[in-house]
Order: structure tokens, then sequence, then C-alpha cells
């Protein structure tokens, strides 16, 4: 059985900038927005909410900025500006539980 790490929200995706919440349920603790957190976020985001089976490298490569607004606590809201946007084309809004995220 697996262990959930993560719950998941995209609230709004516009233009090249993604807005949502991510929530530790494991550890308790998102860490801090880095272009690694945000591929991993995005991978499991396209497949899913969209069911697509993205590129991880590829998607952590397009990635230009990542703030969270409360770095290291249980849960933050975060902003992913993309310098490429192909890397999620079809990516949607919506919630997940992450059995990824962690």
């Amino acid at each position: 059985m697996a262990t959930q790490t993560g719950e998941c929200q995209i609230d709004a995706i516009e233009g090249n900038v993604i807005r949502g919440w991510f929530k530790s349920v494991y550890s308790k603790n998102v860490g801090t927005g880095t272009a690694g957190w945000a591929g991993m976020f995005l991978y499991d985001a396209l497949q899913s909410l969209s069911g697509i089976k993205g590129n991880e490298g590829a998607i952590e490569a397009a990635v230009a900025k990542v703030k969270f607004d409360k770095p290291r606590k249980a849960k933050t809201n975060f902003v992913i500006e993309m310098a490429n946007m192909d890397a999620v084309k079809g990516l949607e809004t919506g919630y997940w539980e992450s059995y990824y995220v962690g």
C-alpha cells in the first residue's frame, strides 16, 4: 500500500504562471520552492489531472522561478513561473492527493 505524501491543488494557469497550494501530509514540511520541486509537482499534476505522462526533467528545465509563501511549513501557497509552457502542455487546474510529491 502506498503512502499519501501530499495534497495538491492548481487554482489557476495564467499565461506562463501557475498558482496553487501544497500541503505535506507525510513529513509536514513543504521544504522550499525549487525548480526540482516544481518539476516533480507538475509532472505529478500532468498525470493526475490531465492523464498525460510528461517528462520530469524537461518540466524542471522549463521552470523559471518558484515562490512559496510559507516555506518549511505544513502547507503553502505557491507561484510557479515557467520559461516554456510546452513542457506542461495540456495541464489542467484541480485538486489531487499525491503519492509522489512529498
